[in-house]
């Protein structure tokens, strides 16, 4: 009886994975239709990135390559989503300015550390390019500058 059991549960485990993967299948005539990408909400991506660009400050200026190289990456993908979502907002092409003010100039900011230059001069032009795209995107009102605290007091950032 307990070998019935125990066969019993086996084939279960075996057929699972098989009957979960399955896609449901459309009526005859039906057209299935993928549902559209979500929008992207510019607002919540750039308030994430001021977050990083917080937590990649004290990291930099702690030294803290790892941290400071992930806080990097990190910014990279959120720039990387708002240039491939095509995102125009009031007519600007938010999409082109975040490569050109983004993308292009994280990429020189990475070099200047990779070349040893002053980490918060280094920022602080990226700072100054980041201010440049909101000029350009018609939010001349946003202006991002060096931080003075963390904006989480319970991250350590010094090198461990």
């Amino acid at each position: 009886m307990m070998k019935t059991y125990v066969v019993g549960a086996l084939a279960l485990l075996l057929w699972l994975p098989f009957a979960c993967t399955e896609q449901p299948q459309s009526p005859p005539g039906v057209q299935q239709v993928s549902a559209p990408a979500p929008e992207i909400e510019l607002a919540v991506l750039m308030g994430r990135m001021q977050l990083y660009m917080n937590k990649l400050y004290f990291a930099g200026i702690h030294n803290n390559e790892p941290l400071r190289d992930f806080y990097i990456h990190e910014l990279e993908e959120i720039m990387e989503d708002i240039r491939d979502g095509e995102v125009t907002h009031d007519g600007v092409d938010i999409s082109t300015n975040i490569k050109l003010f983004g993308l292009d100039q994280l990429e020189v900011f990475e070099k200047a550390i990779e070349n040893n230059e002053d980490f918060k001069a280094s920022y602080n032009i990226f700072v100054q390019a980041c201010n440049s795209c909101h000029m350009a995107s018609k939010y001349p009102f946003i202006i991002i500058k060096e931080p003075t605290n963390p904006v989480f007091d319970n991250q350590v950032y010094e090198v461990q």
